[in-house]
C-alpha cells in the first residue's frame, strides 16, 4: 500500500485511502460528508486487505475501530459490502466476523458461509441460538463442516437444513446426527434421497433407510452401505436359501471345514462370532464350527439344535470351550432363528436378520437374563 498517501480535503477522496496513515479521528471527521458508495468503497477494502502479514498494528487497530463504527451506524448497503468482503479474508479478526455474522441475514449469510475467522464454537452459538433457517442453511453449506457443528445442526434446523447439509460433500456427519436427522425428518423425501447419497453411512443408518426409499435407491444402499457387511464378502460363507434350513452351501463341506480350521489356527473362533452369525442367518457356519470344535459330525450337530437348542447348546458350547457368559444369548439366537426360518420370509435378508436379533432379545427377556452392554450392542447393530 503507498504510505505516502495525502490526507484528504473532502469526503469523496476518502475512499482512495490505503490503510496506511488512515486514523479513526480522520474517518469520524469525514463521515458525516461521505457518500454510501464512498463508504462502502472504502469499507471493502478495509475488510479485504485488515490484518495482512505486515500490516503495521497501529493502523490494523485504527481499521478495525473504523469497520466497527460503519457496521453499528448499521447503513445497510456499506454494512453488506463489509461482509462480502471480509468473507473473504482469512486474517479477518474474529470480533468483527462475529459482529457481522450477527448482524441481520443478508449481512451475515456470506460470513457464515465463507469466513474462517469463526470457529465451530461461534457456529455452535449462533445455530443454538440464532433459531435462523438462512444462517443455519449457510453454515450447512460452508467448504468444510465439522462433525460438532454438524450435530448442532441436525439438532437445531430444519428439514430444509438438514438437506443442504446432507449435500454437502465436505461436511462430517457422524453417525448420531443422521440418525437424529432421520428421527426429525423421515418424512421428507429429499432428506431420504440426500442420504442415500452420501459417500459413508454406517450399516445402521444404512438399514434404517431401506424400506423408506424407492426400489432403485434401496438397491444402490445395499450395493454401496451393505455389501461390506455382508458375511459372505469376507468368509466366503453361503447364502439364504428359503427351502432348506439356513442357507445353501456355495463351497463344498470340505470347503467349510477349511474355513473354519484356518479360523480356528487364527483363533477367529470366538463365543461372539458364532453370535453374530447365527443372528445373521448362518446356520451351516455356527453348526460346522460347533461341531470341529467339539470333534463331533456335523451332521450330528446340525440334528442336535434342529430338535433341541436349550437341550444340545449347552453341552456343544462346554466341549468348544466357549465363554459361558455369551451361551444364554446363543441359546436365543438359535431358537430365534429356527422360530423365523420356520415361519417368516426369509427373501428379505436384512429383515429376517433382523426378525432374528429382535425375537433372540425377547427371548432372552422372557427368561429375565441380564446382558452385557456389549451382548446387548452386538444385537442392536444386526
Amino acid at each position: 500500500m503507498d504510505s505516502q498517501v495525502q490526507k484528504p480535503d473532502s469526503g469523496s477522496e476518502l475512499a482512495k485511502w490505503s490503510m496506511q496513515g488512515l486514523s479513526t479521528a480522520a474517518y469520524v471527521k469525514a463521515e458525516p460528508l461521505l457518500p454510501a458508495e464512498h463508504k462502502a468503497a472504502l469499507a471493502m477494502h478495509l475488510a479485504a486487505a485488515l490484518n495482512a502479514p505486515g500490516d503495521d498494528p497501529a493502523d490494523v487497530a485504527d481499521a478495525e475501530s473504523i469497520l466497527r463504527l460503519v457496521i453499528w451506524n448499521n447503513e445497510g448497503s456499506v454494512v453488506e459490502s463489509i461482509a462480502r468482503a471480509a468473507a473473504n479474508n482469512p486474517n479477518m479478526p474474529n470480533s468483527l466476523a462475529w459482529a457481522l455474522a450477527n448482524d441481520d441475514e443478508a449481512v451475515a449469510m456470506p460470513i457464515l458461509e465463507g469466513s474462517a475467522s469463526l470457529s465451530d464454537t461461534d457456529l455452535i452459538a449462533i445455530v443454538e441460538a440464532a433459531d435462523n433457517a438462512a444462517k443455519m442453511g449457510a453454515i450447512a453449506r460452508r467448504s468444510s463442516v465439522s462433525a460438532a457443528v454438524s450435530r448442532s445442526l441436525a439438532l437445531h434446523g430444519n428439514e430444509d437444513t438438514a438437506h443442504i447439509l446432507l449435500k454437502n460433500v465436505n461436511a462430517d456427519i457422524p453417525e448420531d446426527a443422521l440418525a437424529n436427522i432421520l428421527d426429525r425428518h423421515e418424512q421428507h423425501k429429499k432428506i431420504l434421497d440426500s442420504m442415500v447419497g452420501r459417500d459413508a453411512l454406517s450399516a445402521a443408518i444404512a438399514e434404517r433407510l431401506l424400506d423408506k426409499v424407492s426400489p432403485e435407491l434401496a438397491d444402490d444402499l445395499v450395493a454401496r452401505h451393505l455389501a461390506a457387511d455382508q458375511p459372505s464378502a469376507d468368509l466366503n460363507l453361503p447364502r439364504i436359501d428359503p427351502n432348506i434350513m439356513g442357507y445353501r452351501d456355495e463351497a463344498s463341506p470340505e470347503d467349510l471345514d477349511g474355513l473354519i480350521s484356518q479360523m480356528i489356527a487364527q483363533k477367529e473362533i470366538t463365543a461372539e462370532l458364532l453370535v453374530q452369525k447365527i443372528c445373521q442367518g448362518y446356520f451351516e457356519f455356527f453348526s460346522a464350527a460347533l461341531a470341529f470344535t467339539s470333534k463331533l459330525s456335523h451332521n450330528d450337530v446340525r440334528e442336535r439344535l434342529r430338535e433341541s437348542p436349550s437341550k444340545a447348546l449347552p453341552d456343544l458350547w462346554k466341549s468348544a470351550s466357549l465363554s459361558v457368559d455369551w451361551l444364554p444369548v446363543a441359546s436365543a439366537a438359535v431358537s430365534a432363528f429356527i422360530f423365523a426360518h420356520k415361519n417368516y420370509n426369509k427373501s428379505d435378508v436384512l429383515l429376517f436378520r433382523r426378525n432374528i436379533s429382535d425375537r433372540a432379545l425377547a427371548n432372552l427377556t422372557a427368561e429375565k437374563r441380564k446382558i452385557s452392554d456389549q451382548q446387548m450392542k452386538l444385537l442392536r447393530s444386526l
